[in-house]
């Protein structure tokens, strides 16, 4: 699960198989230099894309 954020940074959470339940320890993920707005993630969980308001997208 990725959940992007106010503070700049997007968070990489592990579910379990279930996709109920939080596993191990969130992954930080930084660059962008704005708030973090919008988060997507691919079907095959390969790849992210994530747009900032600091009018730049990350892949």
């Amino acid at each position: 699960m990725l959940v992007s954020s106010r503070d700049k940074t997007i968070i990489l959470w592990q579910l379990d198989e279930s996709g109920s339940v939080l596993t191990g320890k969130p992954l930080s993920l930084h660059g962008h230099g704005h708030f973090v707005s919008d988060v997507v993630m691919s079907f095959d969980g390969q790849y992210a894309l994530s747009g900032s308001w600091d009018k730049t997208l990350r892949l």
